[in-house]
């Protein structure tokens, strides 16, 4: 039903579509850039407080073992 009506909504030719078509798209668009701004500057910040994460640790001194040296 509704993949029928987006069909014949792109096929048709009248103006009233046409103009209806540019809203919906123009819509769409000024969401995404609306959420991808919004979305960026929560980033910055927690980016910003990562920083510290990628900091090498020098005394890093862990030993691995495997399974068979538990035994």
């Amino acid at each position: 039903m509704i993949l029928k009506t987006l069909v014949e909504f792109f096929r048709s030719e009248s103006g009233a579509i046409s103009i209806d078509f540019l809203m919906l798209t123009g819509l769409v668009v000024s969401f995404g850039i609306s959420v991808a701004v919004l979305v960026g500057a929560g980033i910055n910040p927690m980016m910003a407080s990562m920083d510290l994460l990628g900091t090498p640790v020098e005394d890093f001194n862990a030993k691995f073992v495997s399974v068979d040296e538990q035994r």
